[in-house]
């Protein structure tokens, strides 16, 4: 099960440059002429996840929100193309779907645009408690972004999982203002399996004191993901490294809810952490190669793995 955000990204590719704030759009600096098509594509660190694992051939569940508006539609069309279990995606008629306006150029420099819409209003009321009984694995993610599921509450809802049986996970980005510390995040850690965050977002919640901080304060593990420098596993018995597979994307959106898809279904199927770090790696790359709708099934990874 996935807790998490539902949003629809505007991806606008295919420049040298992002335009730079002027006095007027069609000054030299402050637009950027575009040689791809803008691309309407599912969106969101719940979303993409529970799509991801989906897509690799588990079944996974949803617990997000989407507005009443079009883009709400379509969400739902592509999370059910995916094959994701929607029952617990609650439809809010009055609020309009979350959605990220992500400007990508060639270099890998991105800026975004983001409206909190339906997805910032989820909170524990929205888990339904026999969903959560028969969940194996329970990611929150989108943690920053989830306002009435921080805390207290997300360790709550956490416990609950624990007791139930599930392993659980916490993955800490995007990180947002306002900043989630170790004095706020550690009830969370102290019921949560598996931390999964990147490099940036490890920083934010540690002030700069890294994985070690995040065990210490009570996580069972931390994945560390690395980008083009892989992705490293961290717990009480020291580190796995796993180097990244290369790929040509243009763009990185996604690339780690991709990855947190392929780790905790390698994980769910009784992978070691060194095969389920490089199963994720491979996720992520022909995902972010592709396209969320067009990620790759299990067997295709692990052929790909040798």
């Amino acid at each position: 099960m996935v807790v998490g955000t539902t949003t629809i990204d505007v991806v606008l590719t295919g420049t040298d440059r992002l335009p730079a704030a002027g006095a007027d759009e069609f000054t030299a600096d402050s637009i950027a002429l575009l040689e791809d098509p803008v691309q309407l594509t599912l969106g969101g660190n719940g979303a993409n996840t529970a799509a991801v694992y989906a897509r690799l051939g588990g079944a996974v569940a949803l617990v997000s929100a989407v507005g009443g508006d079009e883009l709400g539609g379509l969400a739902i069309g592509r999370l059910a193309e995916a094959g994701v279990d929607l029952t617990a995606l609650r439809r809010d008629g009055t609020e309009a779907t979350a959605c990220t306006v992500v400007a990508t150029d060639r270099a890998r420099r991105r800026l975004a645009l983001h409206h909190a819409g339906a997805s910032s209003s989820l909170s524990r009321a929205d888990v339904p408690d026999e969903l959560l009984g028969r969940a194996s694995v329970v990611l929150l993610t989108s943690y920053h972004l989830l306002p009435a599921l921080r805390g207290e509450t997300a360790a709550a809802l956490l416990r609950h999982a624990h007791a139930c049986g599930a392993l659980t996970a916490l993955d800490l980005g995007p990180c947002v203002e306002p900043f989630a510390d170790l004095h706020e995040v550690a009830p969370v850690l102290r019921e949560t399996d598996l931390v999964l965050a990147n490099e940036h977002e490890v920083g934010i919640s540690t002030a700069g004191a890294g994985c070690a901080a995040l065990l210490a304060a009570g996580a069972g593990a931390v994945v560390e993901k690395r980008g083009a420098h892989g992705s490293c596993f961290s717990d009480a018995g020291g580190d796995i490294v796993v180097l990244a597979s290369e790929v040509a994307a243009t763009s990185t959106v996604g690339a780690g809810d991709a990855f947190d898809a392929g780790y905790l279904f390698a994980v769910g199927r009784g992978d070691p952490p060194e095969r389920a770090l490089a199963f994720a790696n491979v996720t992520a790359a022909l995902t972010l190669a592709r396209g969320i709708p067009r990620a790759p099934a299990a067997a295709e990874v692990d052929a790909a793995l040798g």
